[in-house]
């Protein structure tokens, strides 16, 4: 796994040495919209430069490329990238630019949607060594505020963004729901796009509701549709990506009043390819320094599931890690382990009266 952001900027890029990323390389002051090539070439994007690193710890000072935007690796290894410009008030437009060549010193710039009489957000291109390319994008008119229906859009293509097939995933009327700032999409093995997006109402965010599709062959004229939770979700979190065993996995943040209340991040992994099924984990730092004579070791987390997660909810899984020095061991004792299920409606407790520890 690569990771590229920070609370702050410049940010961090962050590349594991291993699957479960116990061990990891950090780089400082490089962070952007991030791509990786076949061939381990790093770019890292923002809206008017791109940098260029040799491999994903960019040990070296990285190059820089005189364009920006979101940015994906297509079939060819060679970067592309979404962008939302608008040259005038009156004009405006979501191309594609594909780069030629590994320096982008070529590059070529195809129009995706004129939005002179609209508005488009995010840009979001997917593409990999597998897969089509694609470009998912939010289209409304600024100048309707209560009537106009809000349309996103996929659009998918071989070679030539101009001979793209151009599918409208969802639509939603501004005074009903409205698309919120959570957009990804992501091209597995199996060549099927998959894409995930959030909606909500325009009186709040608690009913928001986070959306994954997956289409049912490369070109994507149909496909499947699932409505994987509902809550106050909170963008700048998100991603997706797809795995060696074709399931989607994608990360979302969620606020726990509103937009007032603790972030959390969450990661989620359909445990089927639809997503119709799916586990999701609660990423949250438990790391404590244990004074083991004087403070036995304690660990509480409590974890609110929304109406549609308890509806799905099928089984618990408890796991945990332990690092020690090369040649020292470590010995482990989990006792007292609850298990307790609290209804909104019940009193704060720590633990279920009616079960044993």
């Amino acid at each position: 796994p690569i990771s590229s952001g920070g609370d702050e900027p410049p940010g961090v890029l962050v590349a594991c040495e291993n699957a479960r990323c116990t061990e990891y390389t950090e780089t400082p002051d490089v962070s952007g919209a991030l791509a990786v090539a076949p061939d381990g070439t790093t770019y890292l994007a923002d809206q008017s430069e791109t940098m260029v690193c040799d491999d994903p710890t960019c040990p070296d000072a990285p190059t820089t490329l005189n364009i920006g935007g979101l940015i994906a690796v297509g079939e060819d290894g060679l970067p592309f990238f979404g962008q939302d410009r608008i040259s005038s008030a009156s004009e405006g437009r979501i191309s594609v630019v594909e780069c030629l060549d590994a320096a982008c010193s070529v590059t070529e710039d195809t129009v995706l949607e004129d939005t002179t009489a609209s508005e488009g957000f995010l840009p979001g291109p997917a593409g990999g060594p597998n897969g089509p390319a694609t470009m998912v994008y939010r289209l409304r008119d600024p100048a309707d505020a209560e009537g106009t229906t809000t349309e996103l859009v996929l659009n998918v293509w071989d070679d030539d963004p101009a001979a793209r097939n151009r599918v409208t995933l969802a639509t939603g009327q501004r005074a009903g729901s409205i698309f919120l700032p959570l957009i990804a999409a992501a091209v597995g093995a199996d060549e099927r796009p998959v894409v995930m997006w959030a909606r909500r109402p325009l009186s709040g965010h608690a009913t928001a509701e986070l959306v994954v599709a997956r289409c049912d062959d490369r070109s994507c004229d149909t496909g499947t549709m699932a409505t994987v939770l509902r809550g106050p979700l909170q963008w700048g979190f998100h991603s997706i990506a797809v795995g060696d065993d074709g399931l989607p996995v994608f990360t979302y943040g969620v606020r726990a009043e509103g937009l007032t209340g603790a972030k959390t991040v969450r990661a989620t992994k359909c445990t089927d390819a639809g997503c119709s099924k799916y586990l999701s984990a609660l990423f949250r730092d438990t790391l404590v320094t244990y004074d083991v004579a004087g403070t036995p070791p304690k660990l509480e987390q409590t974890i609110k599931l929304s109406g549609a997660e308890h509806d799905k909810f099928e089984r618990f899984v408890f796991g945990f890690t332990t690092a020690v020095a090369s040649g020292d061991t470590e010995e482990s004792i989990i006792k007292f382990f609850e298990l307790s299920f609290i209804r909104p409606s019940d009193p704060v407790v720590t633990s279920d009266p009616n079960l044993e520890g």
